[in-house]
């Protein structure tokens, strides 16, 4: 809906005509004669039909009023349509909504919000921005964001990209502070950095359901390769056997010895997979089997993908910047999952003693929390930081509920 004009003056011509007519004695006491008929009644509605002209053309706005007003918006190099064109109207009202348009977006960079959206204009690379005003995470303290700087604003930038880590390019961080240079308060130093990832490792034991698929029969590998098991070696023969089967191995893959000389674990960091070599008695003779290990790729993945700082998170937008990683989110997570019945803690099979859900690098530990119980609770994420999944396979424990056998599937 238009704004309606305001009428700027709305006295008529009988007002005015009365108006002049009562102030006659105060300015002219010798004027006495005031009928119409009187000559200098006569000057004074000429002049009150004259004032009411003028005030008409006061509450209107002309196209030359309207080509200073954009000229005066626009700037001095903009290029007014011309008047005699016969689309003037036309172009005119374009001109119009454009420049009002523009007015809309914002160009300057005053709140969190402004900083954010025009971080993310700044480059069609970017996928997520986080602004921390009153922070300078250029500093180099290592609790820079918990330091109240007033007059800095730093703002985190995280590129779209493959991986757990997604890290910004120097040139892309010079980029997007420049655009936000001309934007900022006068008095306000912005800082552009990318992200500080917190790595967690999740130590889990899943016991599956009585039908779960746990293990998929892939091939037969010969009992030679038993000692590049046992050595984790990755050997030539070994990753020919897999590609011979179209099974290509990455140079990221991995071997652990879960059953001593019975049983490993191979390992693919790039595509998430995992392979599990049995030692099986198969026709009166020893074979090494090999599954792919589809309950445990299961939950690596769905893992992974919840912690991950593009698209994880409950809502797939990414983990939220300052994000607790709670125990209870996990057991939550993993309790979704086809196949798994119970999630419990892992037991270390020399001490007896159950583990800690999480681990954290050293330097992290003070970033654990526990509960009233002595139980662990939850990761402490900070204001600026996100989290590295470094899910590995190793780390979670399958097993079958107690009087089940192994469920294998042939091709």
């Amino acid at each position: 809906m238009p704004i309606q004009l305001p009428n700027l003056d709305d006295r008529t011509y009988s007002e005015l005509v009365e108006e002049a007519r009562r102030l006659i004695p105060t300015y002219a006491p010798e004027w006495t004669n005031h009928n119409p008929s009187d000559p200098g009644i006569t000057l004074i509605e000429l002049f009150a039909s004259i004032t009411e002209m003028l005030m008409y053309r006061v509450n209107r706005v002309t196209d030359a009023n309207r080509l200073a007003f954009l000229k005066l918006l626009n700037g001095p190099s903009w290029e007014a349509p011309d008047q005699t064109d016969p689309l003037f109207k036309t172009k005119m009202a374009d001109a119009v909504r454009e420049t009002v348009s523009a007015f809309r977006e914002s160009n300057r960079a005053v709140t969190r919000e402004d900083f954010e959206r025009s971080a993310l204009k700044a480059d069609a690379t970017i996928a997520r921005t986080r602004c921390l005003p009153r922070r300078n995470l250029e500093s180099g303290n290592a609790r820079a964001g918990e330091i109240d700087e007033p007059g800095h604003v730093s703002v985190v930038i995280v590129p779209a990209g493959q991986g757990n880590t997604p890290q910004p390019t120097r040139e892309l961080m010079q980029k997007v502070a420049a655009d936000l240079e001309p934007r900022r308060l006068l008095t306000t130093r912005v800082h552009v950095v990318g992200p500080t990832y917190v790595t967690i490792r999740v130590r889990l034991t899943a016991v599956l359901t009585p039908d779960a698929i746990e293990d998929r029969f892939r091939f037969s590998l010969p009992s030679a390769v038993q000692a590049d098991l046992d050595g984790r070696t990755l050997s030539g023969e070994l990753r020919s056997r897999f590609e011979a089967v179209g099974m290509t191995l990455s140079p990221q893959t991995t071997i652990s010895v879960q059953t001593a000389q019975s049983r490993w674990l191979i390992t693919d960091g790039m595509t998430l997979r995992s392979y599990t070599v049995r030692k099986e008695v198969e026709a009166s003779r020893q074979q090494l089997n090999v599954y792919e290990d589809v309950g445990r790729d299961q939950v690596v993945k769905s893992l992974r993908q919840f912690m991950h700082p593009l698209s994880g998170g409950r809502d797939g937008q990414g983990w939220p910047f300052g994000r607790n990683v709670y125990v209870s989110d996990i057991y939550a997570l993993l309790d979704t999952l086809p196949g798994i019945d119970v999630v419990t803690k892992t037991v270390d099979p020399n001490t007896k003693n159950a583990l800690d859900e999480f681990i954290v690098g050293v330097g992290d530990r003070d970033r654990l929390q526990y509960n009233e119980t002595g139980d662990l609770s939850a990761v402490e994420i900070r204001s600026h930081e996100l989290v590295n999944a470094d899910v590995v396979p190793d780390d979670i424990t399958l097993v079958l509920p107690k009087g089940a056998e192994p469920v294998t599937t042939h091709e």
